[in-house]
């Protein structure tokens, strides 16, 4: 089939080639993580989790990171390495998009920057795509070294691969697609290509020419003109579970400030409670039952979350503690009550009736934002004087807005709590 007459929502024209971010995208990334570090020994397995978090939250860079965790891996056997591999599943719906689009006549690569070249290779053999790259990684006697190698794993790695392999098969940026999830591929974003964000983060959101947050089935639509966007029926959507969870927490600051809750006790048990809820996503990968966590997150997953590790309850935990513990009151209460009140209030305008994209960061609706300043500074003036107030939503609801490296169920708790404290 000629592709070169099927039209793009951009505008390009002559789509030959679609680029796969593998982890996130063909893979569920904490999924190979965990299954991975099933081999080591348990103090081991928590220094993998710790710095593959402190990644997640743009915290550490991507080559010492890859470094560090697979130093742990020194001395394993590489063929339970690849068996370990072998053991994860696709993402749901990765094997009929990519035949799709073979049946188009577009070439198909994989770049990865973190799963092992030799295991990319089998990857793309399996799936039929054209082009595979990963990183080296040092074998000796059978045995990893815990060596990883490659220019892949650079700052700049992911567009060095892309331009050799766009060499290679004699095709221009601007006929290539590429689909990735995170801001280590903005490289492969800035050399022209159609940019498709999913399921993304803040970063690669704001560079995405376009943005998918659900099914990967979901990116054909933009590839591919003559195939019909497809609905959804919000009333089984798992949004307004989890949001409603994510706005009832707000509650808990007025505990400490009307009824006189210990706000250091309030904090161990939301840490309890997050240790309980890293282990029912264990149990979940493994296919077991840990209620009422595995329950709960089952009703809320979103997106990628019903497949991978749902990170966002971890992040609003350690950002919701953080504004109790390290900030006096009551601007630690204000600050837990804006990243709670009002990104949940912001989520749920912008998607049901916003209009206005922030053109910055894709995913997000002028509407919403708007919405959850306004009333979290009004919650938030039951802690502070109105003017405090307004000026801490202000700032939280603006990093949420912003495309930061830091989640912002993270920043905004920071954030906001910072600006109750600033001198008026």
């Amino acid at each position: 089939m000629d592709t070169t007459e099927k039209g793009f929502p951009n505008g390009k024209k002559g789509l030959r080639m679609v680029v796969f971010d593998v982890e996130g995208v063909i893979l569920p990334r904490p999924r190979y993580l965990l299954e991975e570090i099933k081999l080591l020994s348990l103090w081991d397995q928590v220094e993998v989790l710790l710095d593959a978090l402190l990644y997640e939250a743009g915290m550490k860079p991507l080559k010492p990171t890859l470094e560090r965790i697979y130093r742990h891996f020194r001395g394993v056997a590489f063929d339970d390495f690849q068996a370990s591999f072998e053991k994860v599943s696709l993402v749901p719906g990765v094997s009929e998009v990519i035949g799709r689009l073979r049946r188009e006549g577009l070439l198909i690569a994989l770049i990865s920057s973190g799963i092992p070249d030799p295991f990319v290779q089998r990857l793309a053999g399996k799936l039929g795509a054209d082009y595979a790259v990963g990183p080296k990684f040092e074998v000796e006697e059978g045995r990893l070294t815990g060596r990883v190698s490659g220019d892949i794993i650079e700052s700049d790695g992911k567009k060095a691969a892309l331009t050799h392999v766009l060499k290679e098969a004699s095709i221009a940026p601007s006929d290539c697609a590429v689909v990735a999830d995170d801001k280590n591929n903005l490289p492969m974003f800035r050399l022209g290509v159609l940019r498709v964000g999913f399921n993304p983060d803040f970063a690669l959101a704001a560079q995405s020419d376009h943005v998918v947050k659900g099914d990967l089935n979901d990116i054909l639509p933009i590839l591919l003109s003559d195939l019909q966007q497809r609905s959804s029926d919000l009333r089984q959507d798992p949004l307004y579970v989890r949001e409603a969870i994510h706005i009832g927490s707000f509650l808990l600051p007025m505990m400490c400030q009307f009824l006189g809750f210990d706000r250091f006790l309030l904090s161990a048990l939301i840490l309890l409670t997050t240790l309980g809820y890293i282990l029912g996503e264990v149990a979940r990968f493994q296919e077991h039952s840990l209620p009422p966590f595995t329950t709960v997150t089952k009703w809320a997953a979103t997106g990628s979350e019903r497949w991978d590790f749902a990170t966002a309850p971890l992040f609003l935990a350690i950002g919701f503690t953080l504004s109790l513990l390290v900030f006096p009151p009551p601007s630690g209460y204000v600050g837990a009550t804006v990243v709670t009140l009002g990104d949940g209030v912001a989520k749920i305008v912008g998607k049901n009736w916003g209009r206005v994209i922030i053109p910055f960061n894709k995913p997000k609706k002028v509407e919403g934002t708007l919405a959850g300043l306004a009333v979290s500074a009004l919650a938030a003036s039951l802690y502070t004087s109105p003017i405090r107030a307004l000026l801490a939503a202000s700032a939280g609801m603006l990093s949420e807005a912003l495309p930061m490296p830091v989640n912002d169920d993270l920043l905004i708790p920071v954030v906001a709590s910072l600006a109750a404290l600033a001198p008026l």
